[in-house]
């Protein structure tokens, strides 16, 4: 099935509609572009963010940004003329491209930290050994790829992209699923958010279980000044001391802690804790994202089954409005999750604005 001509027909709105609606954009284009830069410049900075899934996080905020940068001017472009199209038929089909190629990059790239997750807390040994830097921009190179094999279909004549007013941008063009073939890419989305909680569902369970099930074991401790404590050590002395193993000469640090309340579990090494945060970190930017898409999912499984009537004009808004604040909402719930991330920022802003000395 072949594209059709965007329709240009003008919406009545409000004034204040309108206004809400530009100055709306106008900050979720700031704050995206602000925020996804920040993360993707912190990542490349710090040496010690290049691993997974640091390395899917900037693929995912890169993807964001173009949207971002490529896309949402668009948008905004169009309210300000009354929600009109004048760039013409071939610019929407390539911006209707441009914007599903990066949605679907960022929802692949959610999937792919998920996975990477699972094999981090489940199978660590594992991880460790293959999750390298060449099989990791192997990952993104075959996710980029998948994304713009979707996206690009509609191009050559399954599904249809077009204009819609009431959205101001051009996307898929959602009729009832005898009509058209885009009901094929919404599920293909609603599978893969499904998917990621699924994962991540199963990640919280083997935690569960096995935190419960795992008996304490000694860890020995390293140090590279024969304290066991302070810089150069892993802080597995106070680990052990903490778990009941209290064997050797006592360390003062170690026998400061017994008139201490404890206000903390018992822990067994220290990566399984740090696997253990990012993996809740992430999932806290999955449910940001999944729960920003589900109204236009919804809005898109209701054009494309045509229940009884259209939907209405305030919840399409509303919707496609939320699938926008996407792009500002990640980078912001990241950094308000991950403290190292915001100290490396700060670290990052402070070299910035460092003035240079004669001396350095």
């Amino acid at each position: 099935m072949g594209t059709t001509p965007a329709p240009k027909g003008q919406l009545q709105e409000e004034h204040y509609v309108v206004a809400l609606k530009i100055i709306s954009l106008a900050l979720i284009i700031f704050v995206g572009i602000l925020g996804n830069s920040v993360v993707i410049y912190t990542v490349l900075r710090e040496r010690k963010l290049h691993r997974p899934p640091f390395y899917y996080l900037m693929s995912l905020s890169v993807a964001d940004l173009a949207r971002t940068v490529f896309c949402l001017p668009f948008v905004l472009s169009t309210v300000i003329h009354g929600s009109t199209w004048t760039h013409g038929h071939s610019v929407c089909t390539l911006l209707a491209f441009t914007n599903s190629f990066f949605v679907y990059s960022s929802m692949f790239a959610l999937f792919t930290i998920s996975v990477d997750r699972h094999l981090a807390v489940v199978y660590a040994k594992f991880h460790r050994k293959k999750s390298r830097g060449l099989v990791c921009l192997a990952v993104i190179i075959v996710m980029w790829g998948v994304s713009f094999v979707i996206s690009f279909s509609p191009v050559v004549g399954l599904g249809t992209y077009t204009f819609k007013p009431l959205e101001a941008q051009c996307t898929f063009d959602h009729r009832y699923y005898r009509d058209n073939d885009t009901l094929g890419f919404i599920v293909v989305f609603a599978l893969i958010m499904f998917a990621v909680v699924f994962i991540y569902t199963r990640i919280f369970l083997f935690m569960r279980t096995h935190r419960k099930l795992r008996p304490l074991v000694h860890q020995p401790a390293r140090s590279s000044n024969w304290t066991f404590v302070g810089p150069g050590a892993n802080g597995q002395a106070v680990i052990n001391w903490l778990n009941g193993f209290m064997g050797g000469p006592p360390n003062p640090f170690v026998m400061a802690l017994q008139n201490q309340p404890r206000t903390f579990g018992r822990v067994v090494n220290l990566r399984i804790i740090r696997n253990e945060h990012l993996t809740r970190l992430f999932f806290v930017v999955t449910v940001v994202f999944d729960l920003l898409w589900c109204p236009y999912l919804l809005l898109s499984f209701w054009q494309t089954f045509d229940w009884n009537r259209s939907p209405p004009p305030l919840f399409v808004i509303l919707a496609t409005w939320s699938s926008y604040l996407q792009v500002a909402l990640n980078p912001i719930a990241y950094m308000c999750c991950k403290s190292s991330f915001r100290k490396a920022m700060r670290a990052t802003v402070n070299a910035y604005h460092r003035p240079n000395s004669l001396t350095e």
